[in-house]
């Protein structure tokens, strides 16, 4: 497991936990971009947040997983889970 560094809101930073480090690079500048996805996503427990990435990666091509990130940024925003 790695550990992924976001910018948070009040100019600090917060450990995110990425099991995926290919995935949290790709899914790391959009959610920062939303500050309201990102403070959802870091609000979430490790194991939604794992569900996500895990949900982003197992898409074959590139532009399913480009889909999946951008849809998963507007549903962490309005604060539902994936399952």
């Amino acid at each position: 497991m790695g550990l992924s560094v976001l910018p948070t809101a009040d100019a600090g930073q917060t450990l995110v936990p990425c099991v995926l480090r290919s995935t949290c690079r790709q899914f790391r500048p959009p959610l920062a971009e939303d500050g309201d996805a990102f403070s959802a996503f870091d609000g979430m427990s490790y194991s939604n947040r794992k569900e996500y990435v895990d949900w982003i990666e197992s898409a074959r091509r590139a532009g399913t997983r480009a889909r999946r990130i951008a849809r998963a940024v507007t549903m962490v925003g309005e604060g539902r889970r994936l399952k």
